[in-house]
């Protein structure tokens, strides 16, 4: 894909997925960078500076937005903490020597806008094994829209582009009326 201006969204992770393409595009590209996880943070974050270079040269984005690294009620590891704090710097640093815009969006944002929830019911946070909200919530909504995204982290990333694209769940505008 060679078409240039659209929107480029990441997933951030050791195996950070990546969703790309042009608002009313009928679904995004896609792809999953598996960076080094056993070498040094500084490796992993190297790495994700060379993937991202890449991408943004190729496809020259108008903007760049990835998923905030640390939803304070989930991210309770300080190692873990710390590599994406350090990944969600590279992003940006990366962003700004290429001079595209850049703007972090949290889950809880995206997902409500775009699937109509972010969260696992009560009923499901009691299910064995214990379902979590990519495989519950975000594939059956990649699956229903007929993006063939198999990765969960590439189909984050596909639902941080949906929210920026302006693809929003029926509820969502009905609840903004409302308000």
């Amino acid at each position: 894909m060679s078409r240039q201006g659209g929107i480029l969204c990441l997933d951030i992770a050791t195996d950070t997925g990546w969703a790309y393409g042009l608002p009313g595009d009928p679904a995004p590209a896609w792809g999953v960078w598996r960076l080094p996880t056993h070498v040094s943070r500084g490796a992993a974050g190297a790495a994700l500076e060379d993937e991202l270079e890449k991408k943004l040269d190729e496809f020259r984005p108008c903007r760049l937005v990835y998923e905030a690294p640390l939803p304070a009620n989930l991210q309770t590891n300080a190692a873990s903490a710390f590599l994406l704090i350090g990944m969600a710097f590279a992003t940006e640093s990366c962003a700004h020597r290429c001079e595209v815009p850049v703007f972090s969006r949290s889950s809880d944002t995206f997902r409500n806008a775009v699937i109509g929830r972010s969260h696992l019911h009560d009923d499901e946070k009691h299910e064995r094994p214990r379902p979590t909200v990519k495989t519950r919530i975000v594939a059956p909504w990649i699956a229903a829209r007929g993006w063939n995204i198999p990765d969960h982290n590439a189909a984050d990333a596909a639902v941080v582009w949906a929210y920026e694209t302006g693809i929003r769940h029926a509820m969502f505008n009905k609840r903004r009326a409302a308000a």
